[in-house]
């Protein structure tokens, strides 16, 4: 199954335990269709570069949640036609992810701290792709 990264806007007026319910309705789509959800972040809540309009409402913040998971193709648009009828969601983006080494580099991010842009990123980088190709050589 591919590995797909969807990044949802929620308005920022909701507080976390109120867009609990939002989120299960998004995962139990993906469940439904034997899916398995790999990472579900809550990044926070974030200005937005320009004012996005939906449904009469202007909004100059959101609440930005990441959620990474496995599923078959038909899944995505399952997953389309929900988020665009959930009205407290007024952007969202999906992504397939081809990077073999994503799970690396969101843990360098994620866990680590580490930018791209941060000289140490590169070396733990390198560091894991060579403990990669040892893994693989003593096949």
């Amino acid at each position: 199954m591919p590995l797909y990264e969807v990044i949802f806007y929620v308005t920022s007026h909701l507080r976390p335990e109120q867009s609990i319910p939002i989120l299960k309705r998004q995962a139990n789509i993906v469940f439904n269709n034997r899916g398995v959800i790999r990472r579900l972040s809550n990044l926070g809540i974030f200005p937005l570069a320009y004012p996005i309009s939906k449904d009469s409402q202007r909004h100059h913040k959101a609440r930005q949640i990441v959620m990474l998971f496995d599923a078959p193709p038909n899944c995505v648009d399952s997953l389309v036609n929900s988020l665009n009828k959930e009205s407290s969601i007024f952007r969202y983006h999906i992504e397939k992810q081809n990077d073999p080494f994503r799970h690396t580099n969101d843990r360098l991010y994620y866990e680590s701290g580490l930018a791209q842009d941060d000289p140490r990123y590169f070396e733990e980088l390198q560091n894991e792709k060579k403990r990669k190709t040892k893994d693989i050589e003593k096949f």
